[in-house]
């Protein structure tokens, strides 16, 4: 749903590297714009 899960990069180490893709990406929160959050929130508002 969210096109920067697979983003293994924070603060320029690949996470992924240590733990699995996976478990290395899901761990951060990445900073979304206004645009990005409502995308990710409009099919449950209605």
């Amino acid at each position: 749903m969210y096109a920067g899960e697979d983003n293994p990069i924070q603060l320029g180490v690949n996470v992924g590297a240590f733990q699995g893709d996976r478990s290395g990406t899901e761990a951060y929160d990445e900073p979304l714009t206004r645009e990005e959050v409502l995308a990710i929130a409009s099919p449950f508002i209605a």
